[in-house]
């Protein structure tokens, strides 16, 4: 079997076997995905308009040995603690205290605000191709985001796109499976393009722009957990993430 033809079966089949539950919290409805097992539950966080489909190959690498509760972020009004309150909601709801956050970019920010939050109950956090909190840069993009969230959205979105499309050139020589990979995740990732609303995107991006202004990062000198933070020389969304996370 093709490369490609092989990932489209095992995404198929991923999603069979793993359906989409959902949750009605106080003002949103949080569809979710729950599988694993484990005594460690991993709270995971997809990227700007992504799903809880779209991490599903890093469910499928860590269901063997932990419990993962990986929510679809929806539209949420205001900022990102009514993000935080409904994802409690949640984890009240299904029994469960997550020891491990991970999320990539929009997602990383989610992670962190998640840690930030409740840092002494996180034994590990795990965050890649995003940023931490950055009051300049926020307000520059939210600035930024106010004049484009004027624009009808027949307009907007194909700007939206063409940024999008840039994040996934690759420089460096790909062996065929990575080749495969990439070609496969852009192809998801724009099918979820193509039905993404003006509202999702604002909120999100909002909800982005909120955490790097608004943050309120604790003293993590007496924390005893372990932070993994991924990052790439090339990756043109999280350009010198190195240099701010140290």
């Amino acid at each position: 079997m093709e490369p490609l033809q092989y990932l489209q079966s095992e995404f198929d089949e991923f999603k069979a076997t793993h359906p989409i539950q959902v949750f009605k919290g106080v003002n949103n409805t949080l569809e979710y995905l729950h599988c694993g097992t484990g005594s460690k539950t991993i709270l995971l966080f997809h990227g700007l308009a992504g799903n809880a489909y779209s991490m599903y190959r890093f469910i499928l690498a860590l269901e063997k040995d932990f419990q993962i509760i990986c929510p679809t972020i929806p539209v949420v009004r205001g900022s990102m603690n009514n993000l935080y309150a409904e994802i409690e909601l949640l984890l009240l709801e299904l029994k469960v205290s997550p020891s491990v956050v991970m999320g990539g970019s929009f997602g990383g920010l989610v992670a962190q605000a998640f840690w930030y939050r409740n840092p002494t109950a996180i034994d590990c956090v795990i965050l890649f191709d995003t940023l931490p909190p950055n009051k300049l840069m926020g307000r520059k993009n939210q600035k930024k985001l106010r004049i484009l969230g004027l624009l009808p959205w027949f307009l907007l979105k194909p700007l939206f796109r063409e940024k999008l499309l840039r994040l996934f050139k690759v420089t460096s020589k790909l062996s065929p499976k990575e080749s495969a990979l990439l070609k496969f995740g852009k192809d998801q990732f724009f099918k979820r393009f193509k039905l993404l609303s003006k509202d999702l995107l604002l909120s999100h991006s909002n909800l982005s722009f909120d955490f790097m202004m608004n943050c309120q990062v604790p003293v993590l000198t007496q924390w005893k957990g372990k932070a993994l933070v991924i990052y790439s020389q090339d990756d043109p969304a999280a350009n010198n993430a190195a240099a701010w996370f140290k």
